[in-house]
């Protein structure tokens, strides 16, 4: 069990024994497919609701982790190349690998990462409040997001690669000075809206020249722009991801846990009342990356495992959880 989730159905057969109620949400579940479940069926046994990977984009908009199925992931008019040919290949071009998980832009920066170990930084309150400078453990890289620089000490992690959502301000001087000292590559990704205007990549680009690059990924999900960062890092071949800052719930009136980056000011309200959400978009987040990904061979290490917010630390105390300190 999984955040208090169970694995009832995989390969067209159920695989626990079931009760009236879970086969009422699991037929509640086909309905919003529209098809009998292909995939794993998940069912929280707080909620009673039965939830999936099928359950994408255009099943379930309000509470879904990936854009579309696989096998639709590049032809899909409104999520695959064809957007990127409208929204990206313009400006950054159309050298990218493509796969059923990802397209990502060939760019030179983002091969070193290969059989690296990463540390990525998220805005969660666990980066505040965790004291994971002090943990035994060393990195190659650090990844980080949106508005990382404006934490006085990211000048001494010094991130290399670092995701940047349409919140954050392209023309704020201080991101550029931190991108052109430290050398950050700085992602944008394809499948997050709002979309930027042509002329806001250009200005960028230019005053950061050869810093930038873009992805898109099958797998979205509204856990926030770190579990992207984990997906593209596995992508990329990362021997271990360490992360921090990957939480979710941050209270019932938004204010118990301070943004690591924004701190008090950031704004919550989409997100306060989405706590069973988090909990179970984080069992198929775990569930794809540890159990659906072939050939991943990337490990992966929780940080803030333990702290009252991050919505990992059930899965994470199972199946990788944190060494014990030593004495």
């Amino acid at each position: 069990m999984w955040n208090d989730c169970i694995k009832i159905h995989e390969n067209d057969d159920f695989i626990v024994d079931i009760d009236k109620e879970m086969l009422n949400s699991f037929h509640i579940y086909s309905t919003d497919i529209r098809h009998s479940p292909k995939l794993q069926v998940w069912y929280d046994t707080v909620t009673k609701k039965c939830f999936g990977p099928e359950q994408d984009f255009y099943a379930n908009p309000s509470d879904f982790s990936f854009f579309t199925q696989k096998e639709d992931f590049f032809s899909n008019p409104l999520w695959g190349k064809e957007h990127l040919e409208k929204y990206l290949y313009p400006i950054f071009g159309d050298d990218a690998e493509k796969t059923a998980e990802y397209i990502i832009q060939n760019f030179d920066e983002l091969k070193k990462y290969k059989d690296k170990t990463i540390l990525m930084i998220g805005g969660g309150p666990s980066t505040n409040q965790v004291d994971w400078k002090k943990m035994n453990f060393e990195y190659d890289y650090a990844w980080s997001c949106n508005n990382f620089y404006l934490r006085s000490d990211m000048d001494e992690v010094k991130i290399s690669l670092a995701f940047l959502g349409p919140t954050v301000d392209l023309e704020d001087n201080n991101l550029k000075d931190y991108v052109n000292k430290n050398e950050t590559t700085c992602v944008f990704e394809a499948g997050i809206s709002p979309f930027r205007k042509p002329e806001e990549f250009e200005l960028f680009r230019e005053a950061c020249p050869g810093r930038s690059c873009y992805i898109h990924q099958r797998y979205f999900s509204k856990l926030g722009t770190v579990a992207r960062m984990v997906c593209l890092g596995t992508f990329l071949g990362a021997k271990r991801i360490y992360f921090i800052g990957m939480d979710g719930f941050p209270g019932k009136d938004g204010s118990k846990y301070p943004h690591a980056f924004e701190g008090p000011k950031k704004d919550h309200a989409g997100r306060l009342f989405s706590y069973d959400l988090h909990r179970r978009q984080y069992v198929l987040l775990w569930d794809y990356l540890l159990n659906t990904l072939e050939k991943n061979k990337t490990e992966y290490q929780n940080l803030g495992e333990g702290h009252p917010a991050n919505q990992s630390s059930d899965i994470s105390k199972k199946e990788f959880p944190l060494p014990k300190p030593t004495e």
